[in-house]
């Protein structure tokens, strides 16, 4: 029998930090400041606030969004969520992302795409190459620096112009 360590709402100041050495189901969100250490696999209803940080073991699924400067997700398996703005994302698997990548720092083996996907504005690293259906998409409307490395060759945008170099090994 598997057992999985259910919190039947938010992770927040009221609930406090959570390290389990198993599963966690999250029905709610993980709150600004909050710290999630899981050993297996985690499961998030809603968003990673501002702050929250989440060390996980396994698999990651935040339903809503992984949100804010100083949210950190590590993880040693994969992440799918429906977006990543302003945060660190870094897996040893693949991230999944259903809407877009707005300011992050994301690395992973293998950023995909379930529908047309944004990269703006951060650092993408894919260790291998990215999906083929994935639209990048790299604001100009912005002026901060975009860089993004996959298959070997990095990218990187600063005011307009898109520059790659086939990177040393």
């Amino acid at each position: 029998m598997h057992s999985v360590f259910t919190v039947i709402g938010d992770v927040d100041f009221d609930v406090g930090n959570i390290d389990i050495p198993g599963d966690v189901e999250i029905r709610g969100l993980v709150g600004s400041g909050s710290s999630v250490t899981v050993g297996g696999t985690i499961s998030v209803a809603g968003t990673t606030e501002p702050g929250a940080t989440l060390q996980v073991g396994g698999d990651v699924l935040v339903g809503q969004g992984i949100l804010g400067e100083k949210t950190c997700v590590i993880a040693d398996g994969s992440v799918t969520t429906k977006f990543i703005q302003n945060s660190v994302v870094t897996v040893g698997g693949d991230i999944t992302v259903s809407s877009y990548i707005f300011n992050g720092r994301v690395s992973a083996d293998e950023i995909a795409a379930k529908t047309e996907q944004q990269l703006s504005c951060g650092r993408i690293r894919a260790r291998q190459d990215l999906f083929s259906d994935l639209q990048v998409q790299i604001g100009p409307w912005i002026r901060h620096v975009t860089k993004w490395i996959t298959g070997g060759c990095e990218f990187h945008r600063s005011d307009g112009r898109v520059q790659w170099r086939v990177m040393d090994d």
